[in-house]
């Protein structure tokens, strides 16, 4: 069996040595190729992480979805536990530093959480690692975890898509009872149809 601490340190170990301008780089090219799905023109709401220096860039993507006038969320730490989604309208923010050293928005507005009206969503998921069976492994936390867990409790409609760099996918990823599955991968140098 896979030891995930062991595969994280790994997976972390890639990416530091990658140089800073090809998170950028592999930013713009899965912008691009997402961009291009049929599942871009099929839903107007879209739920994008900010990334941390050692993920893809999603700036180029948060860019072309508020310049395609899509309803972007992005989410907030609310708790040890909990992240919440809110609606940006500008790619410059206003944004604060969160728990983990990730951009977040700094509202906390009502009427800007995401709302189950606001289905169906796609719904780019960041993850360490994930393989290409649509198995995905996060930091540990669980935040991921609990939020994809409580749209489905709710039936919320939406596309799950791993967003990654190309050294982020693995031959396997050990997997719990309460893993998701994504429902695509997406690099920089590729669409993974699951």
């Amino acid at each position: 069996m896979i030891d995930k601490p062991a595969l994280r340190k790994e997976i972390k170990g890639r990416l530091k040595a990658l140089p800073a301008q090809q998170f950028y780089t592999e930013g713009v090219q899965a912008a691009a190729r997402i961009r291009s799905l049929p599942q871009w023109e099929r839903y107007s709401t879209m739920l994008l992480f900010l990334n941390d220096p050692l993920e893809i860039d999603t700036a180029p993507l948060l860019e072309g979805a508020l310049a395609d006038k899509k309803q972007v969320f992005v989410p907030k730490t609310v708790d040890a536990h909990t992240i919440r989604f809110f609606h940006i309208y500008t790619p410059s923010g206003p944004w604060r530093y969160g728990a983990f050293d990730i951009r977040e928005p700094e509202t906390d507005k009502i009427e800007d959480a995401l709302k189950n009206e606001d289905f169906p969503a796609l719904v780019l998921v960041p993850g360490v690692a994930f393989d290409r069976k649509g198995n995905r492994m996060g930091h540990g936390k669980g935040y991921y975890d609990r939020f994809l867990a409580n749209l489905d409790e709710q039936g919320l409609p939406n596309f799950m898509l791993g967003l990654c760099m190309d050294c982020q996918i693995v031959p396997e990823i050990p997997t719990e009872v309460w893993d998701k599955k994504m429902q695509s991968l997406c690099t920089g140098s590729e669409f993974i149809p699951l």
